[in-house]
């Protein structure tokens, strides 16, 4: 068995309902979600679903870009 280094869900929940309820994601949450993302050797089956509904948010236009 080997160790998985995991980010805590809660950090990527937390952004994620704070875009979803401010409806848009500024450059420091993009910042700070790849920051995230990129500390993961592999994402479980409820991380992925977050960041794929991230992205159909903001393909949707339910969540907007700004700076």
């Amino acid at each position: 068995m080997y160790a998985q280094a995991t980010l805590p869900v809660s950090a990527l929940e937390q952004l994620v309902d704070e875009i979803r309820l401010s409806r848009k994601i500024t450059r420091q949450n993009q910042w700070l979600l790849m920051r995230l993302l990129s500390n993961q050797l592999e994402l479980n089956t409820h991380q992925a679903a977050l960041v794929r509904k991230m992205h159909e948010w903001l393909q949707q236009g339910r969540v907007r870009v700004v700076d």
